[in-house]
């Protein structure tokens, strides 16, 4: 069946608004709000930060490097700061050379340049 784009216009509208509102419900249903899933995942990112860098702390290097990529994998701005430094001055500082490819590199150096753009 064609609509003439008078009649589709109004129907677009409605089905933008359906999704909108549907959004949240969906959410709930899955068993959290959508601010209790992000509170959550903030502070399990935020745990794991703690305990990379205590492993940094405690001169663990390699178990430092290892949280820190994982985090920084997933986006975390601070992890991928340090393990971009640790990756670049692993050698001098610490006396090793640690492994990123240089896809996992690129990821890191550009969520670095996004978060100093919003800042």
């Amino acid at each position: 069946m064609h609509l003439p784009h008078q009649a589709r216009q109004p129907l677009t509208l409605l089905a933008l608004a359906l999704a909108c509102s549907l959004a949240p419900t969906l959410a709930c249903a899955q068993g959290a709000s959508p601010s209790a899933s992000a509170h959550a995942d903030t502070k399990a990112a935020d745990a794991a930060f703690a305990q990379a860098m205590a492993h940094y702390e405690q001169n663990h290097w390699p178990q430092a490097f290892e949280a820190l990529s994982t985090l920084a994998d997933q986006g975390h701005g601070d992890a991928q700061r340090i393990a971009l430094l640790m990756w670049r001055h692993g050698p001098q500082l610490y006396g090793l050379r640690l492994q990123a490819s240089a896809e996992q590199r690129q990821r890191w150096a550009q969520g670095q340049r996004l978060l100093t753009a919003a800042r």
